[in-house]
């Protein structure tokens, strides 16, 4: 997670091979990759797309299309339009990365299991949870084979397939996953690692579903914490502060709840635009607290807006996103009678 002092490194070095008189187009070109890299961790996604795409067109000219240097910068900018939410884009830069790597590097490569680990998260994004998973399972025991019992690859397939079951509302074996998850990043990662954040945001979601709000909010704030490390308005700085905004509305503290909407709001426009699906998460969340508060048109408001732009992302019409707010929309109808 320290990406400034990375793009530190990178830069310097890219200064130093410009200016040394045996550099050549390719050397340039694959540090530009280098710094592309670290751009979309920043959440600077137009910029890191712009270097990630020059540099793709170099190394086909220089290479070939069909070289495992093409494939992975092709399943970078795949990270990069699946993060946007262009699933359907990056699904196919992932198969072309994965029929390159298959020909060229073997399946037992490194980055060749990134770019199946990659496609299941597609998969899991496309609504399609079963064959996620067992495309979860493929990867994983090939990473075992090749890299051991423990080792921070292995931690992000356990994430995933945490969160497919769930997605797919069996608490008991998610919160399984996370915490086998969670255990073996204590061993492989530092403390103040991003993929802690994510672990305990999912870990924290559960708890709050279960009723252990005290416990979920602690797991929230330790997210933010590490999250904020990286920079106030990262992306993912964003995530944690909706999750935090749940706790609230949870609670019934409905001021902070839409304080942390509207913070995750700013900093996720910035990031994405307006269309994107966590825009629609943020506006279904503002509409809960309405609901809550008896605001109901307000509510109404909010939870069409989300359907509207789930519907313009081409979230599937199956996924919880889509379920869940429509569920909420019905549900203001029955809570206006209610309320008095």
């Amino acid at each position: 997670g320290r990406y400034t002092e990375a793009m530190d490194h990178h830069t310097l070095a890219l200064k130093i091979i410009e200016n040394s008189t045996n550099t050549n187009e390719l050397d340039i070109c694959n540090t530009n990759c280098d710094v592309g890299v670290v751009y979309y961790h920043l959440g600077n996604f137009k910029k890191a797309t712009t270097v990630l795409e020059g540099a793709c067109s170099i190394q086909r000219e220089v290479l070939g299309n069909h070289h495992s240097r093409v494939a992975k910068t092709m399943y970078h900018l795949a990270i990069i339009k699946r993060i946007r939410y262009d699933i359907d884009k990056s699904l196919h830069l992932l198969n072309e990365a994965v029929k390159i790597q298959l020909s060229t590097i073997g399946q037992y490569n490194p980055d060749t299991i990134s770019s199946q680990l990659e496609i299941a998260k597609s998969l899991l994004d496309f609504d399609e949870i079963d064959e996620a998973i067992m495309q979860l399972g493929r990867v994983f025991e090939v990473q075992r084979n090749i890299l051991g019992n423990e080792h921070p690859d292995l931690v992000e397939t356990l994430h995933f397939v945490g969160i497919c079951y769930a997605r797919k509302n069996d608490e008991t074996k998610a919160m399984k996953y996370f915490e086998q998850c969670y255990r073996m990043q204590l061993k492989v990662c530092k403390l103040d690692c991003p993929s802690v954040a994510c672990t305990k945001d999912e870990i924290g979601l559960i708890l709050l579903k279960q009723g252990k709000s005290e416990r979920a909010f602690q797991a929230f704030q330790d997210s933010l914490r590490i999250r904020r490390e990286i920079g106030e308005d990262h992306y993912e700085v964003a995530y944690s502060l909706f999750n935090i905004g749940l706790y609230f509305t949870s609670k019934r503290k409905y001021s902070d709840a839409l304080k942390c909407f509207k913070d995750a709001m700013r900093i996720s426009v910035l990031a994405f635009g307006l269309d994107h699906p966590f825009i629609g998460d943020i506006h279904a969340g503002v509409g809960n607290v309405n609901t809550r508060k008896c605001q109901f048109d307000e509510a109404k408001s909010e939870f069409t807006l989300a359907l509207k732009i789930y519907d313009k992302c081409m979230v599937p019409k199956s996924h919880c996103r889509v379920t869940k707010c429509e569920a909420d929309l019905e549900r203001v109808q029955v809570e206006e009678s209610l309320c008095v």
